[in-house]
C-alpha cells in the first residue's frame, strides 16, 4: 500500500569475503535494483508503484527533501534502467558516474 518502502543495506560482496570471522553486523547482498525487478516481475506490483517503493517514500520517511523527486532545483542522483530494469546508468548530481555494461 501507500506506506510500503523498500530500502537495503547492500555491501559488496568482496568485503564480506575479506571479514574475519568475529561477530558483525553486514548488509545484504541484494541491492534496490533487484528488489525492485522482484517487485515488478515476481509481486506483480507496477512499475510506477514499485518506483515510488524506492525512492520518493524513501526519501518522504527520512525528510530528505532535496531528493525522492523529478523537479527543478533538487538533486540530479537518477539511475537510468534497461527494459529488463537492470541498472544502465547511474548519475549522481547530475553527472553519470558509472555505465553497466549489460
Amino acid at each position: 500500500g501507500e506506506r510500503m518502502i523498500v530500502v537495503s543495506d547492500q555491501v559488496a560482496l568482496e568485503n564480506v569475503k575479506n571479514q574475519s570471522t568475529t561477530a558483525r553486523l553486514i548488509g545484504a547482498s541484494v541491492g534496490i535494483d533487484a528488489a525492485l525487478k522482484n517487485l515488478v516481475e515476481a509481486c506483480g506490483i507496477p512499475l510506477a508503484e514499485a518506483l515510488v517503493m524506492v525512492s520518493e517514500r524513501p526519501a518522504r520517511v527520512l525528510r530528505l527533501t532535496d531528493r525522492g523527486f523529478l523537479r527543478v532545483g533538487l538533486r540530479a542522483d537518477l539511475v537510468l534502467l534497461t527494459e529488463d530494469l537492470s541498472v544502465h546508468t547511474v548519475v549522481c548530481d547530475g553527472f553519470p558516474t558509472s555505465v553497466v555494461a549489460n
